[in-house]
Formats: C-alpha cells, sequence, structure tokens
C-alpha cells in the first residue's frame, strides 16, 4: 500500500492519470496462471503509457517480456521483464543491518534462528543471505534454519514447534509474513523460551511490539519513496530524458528508543491505513 501512495502522489504532482493493479496476493496459483503478465497485458492493450512495476515470477511465458512501452521496475529486480530502471533497496544489507541490530542485544557465540520464507523469492534470499554473511562475521550461531513458506498460520506452528524443541537466544524473519508469524507465536511459548525478534518490514500492530519489548528491532523498506521515485524516473524517461539503471533507496533500523522520534514518525505514516500524504514524497 505504501508504494501505491508513493506512484499516486508523484502522479498527481505531474498532473498525469495513475492505475494501480496487481493480483490479490504473490501465491502459487497467481504465479502458475500468469495473473499479474495478463494484467499488463490487457493495460497495454488499452494505451497507457508507461508502467511501474513489482515483478512476480513468470512461469512458461517467454523472457524477457519486451513491452512496447517503458517500464521502471520497483523492489524487486527481473530478468524476466525488460525495463528501463529498478529502484528498490539493497536487500543485503537489509539482512546485515538485522544482525547488527541483534549483535548488541546478545551475547557473542549466542545461537540464534533464521526463518526464511521461500528459496524461490529473490528479495527474501537476499535478506537472508546478509543476515547469515554477517551473523557469522559477528560470532552469531545460527542453529535452527528453517523454510516457513507463505501461509502464516503454518509458519507460525513451524517457529513454536522449532523453538519449543530447541531454544535459542534470537530469531530472525526476513518479511512482513515471517515477522507477523513470530510475532503471533513467541506470546505462546513458555516466558523463559521466547527469544529477542529481529524482524523485516512493517504494520501497525507492530508498533506496540516494539514499545514492550516484544520485537527488538525492524529493518524497514522505505516503500513510498520507492513508489515516488520510480514513478518520476518513468515520467522523465517519457519525457525523453536519460535515467539511472538503478536507484536504491535505503532501509531504516526501528528500534524502542528510536521508534518516537519525530522523524521515524513521520516515516511511519505511510504505512497507516488509507494515508495519502506520507512523508517522505519530495526526492532531492
Amino acid at each position: 500500500m505504501a508504494v501505491q501512495h508513493g506512484i499516486e502522489q508523484a502522479g498527481r504532482e505531474a498532473g498525469r492519470t495513475v492505475f494501480v493493479r496487481a493480483p490479490q496476493d504473490d501465491s502459487d496459483s497467481n504465479v502458475q496462471e500468469l495473473a499479474q503478465l495478463r494484467m499488463i497485458n490487457n493495460f497495454v492493450d488499452k494505451g497507457i503509457a508507461g508502467l511501474v512495476l513489482a515483478p512476480m515470477p513468470l512461469i512458461n511465458a517467454p523472457a524477457p517480456v519486451v513491452l512496447p512501452i517503458p517500464v521502471v521496475l520497483v523492489d524487486r529486480d527481473s530478468r524476466q521483464f525488460a525495463s528501463a530502471a529498478l529502484v528498490a533497496t539493497d536487500n543485503v544489507e537489509v539482512g546485515r543491518q538485522a544482525a547488527r541490530a541483534l549483535a548488541g542485544r546478545i551475547p557473542p557465540g549466542s545461537r540464534l534462528a533464521l526463518f526464511r520464507l521461500d528459496a524461490n523469492v529473490p528479495t527474501t534470499r537476499q535478506r537472508e543471505t546478509g543476515f547469515a554473511e554477517e551473523a557469522q562475521r559477528l560470532g552469531i550461531v545460527i542453529s535452527i534454519d528453517r523454510y516457513l513458506g507463505a501461509d502464516v498460520r503454518r509458519a507460525r506452528q513451524i517457529i513454536y514447534d522449532s523453538l519449543l524443541r530447541q531454544p535459542v537466544k534470537a530469531i530472525f524473519t526476513p518479511n512482513e509474513l515471517t515477522t507477523q508469524a513470530a510475532y503471533l507465536a513467541l506470546p505462546t511459548l513458555p516466558a523463559i523460551q521466547r527469544p529477542r525478534l529481529v524482524g523485516v518490514d512493517y504494520r501497525p500492530e507492530f508498533q506496540q511490539a516494539l514499545e514492550n519489548g516484544q520485537i527488538d528491532a525492524l529493518v524497514v523498506q522505505d516503500a513510498y519513496q520507492m513508489g515516488y521515485l520510480a514513478t518520476h524516473l518513468l515520467l522523465d524517461r517519457l519525457a525523453g530524458k536519460t535515467i539511472p539503471k538503478r536507484v536504491t533507496v535505503p532501509a531504516r533500523v526501528l528500534t524502542t528508543a528510536t521508534l518516537h522520534q519525530p522523524e521515524v514518525l513521520r516515516f511511519l505514516q505511510q504505512y497507516q491505513p488509507d494515508n495519502s500524504n506520507a512523508s517522505g514524497a519530495k526526492s532531492q
């Protein structure tokens, strides 16, 4: 939703009409049915001028897909779509930031759990790689390393069962779904077995968990700024300007100590429901 708000704000500033559409989710059925590609082709047939795209994987489709309009990718790269530019976070660095945030909260040599999402999702795979590499450098031992999948309830149960059998000092989760699953699982464990949690991504209900210490830190992308900048790059390309091939938007580390800083509160406005005027809209 925050990406959408950024796209819409950039469109309003430029006086352009913006259409935002997406498959309901990134489920296997939507990927198998090429739901996103069918939506794209439908809009191309209707005469849109350009496309900001958060690409889903293509199964059994010609690659790369070359569209007759400029395409700017947002949030994730893809070799399956020809594009003019990419606006994204450095996901390996996101994982490293998470490991560094955790390192100050547990002793060297502590054991932790790395709960992965899915081997076929490049963004979370990169975060997991960055975390594992930085954890090793910091002397943190990964004693549980498991995939959770994209079902929150099943992921919650995997986390609970894993930690009940093998207690650890801390856990890392690489995206909103896995962080939500951990957020739900940890209170159901015996208090003595509840580890520290460092996750990636944000949703409003995580704020209380940060405040009360249930979540120790979150690494959060500036999704609004990614959508905003991607749209302006697309508009520049349509105007015949040269644009950079890649723009990297830094992520933020949120903790209890930083949560109520005015700058952080402005940043988090983008994640509130029905917010179309989030901070960070002006690019430098």
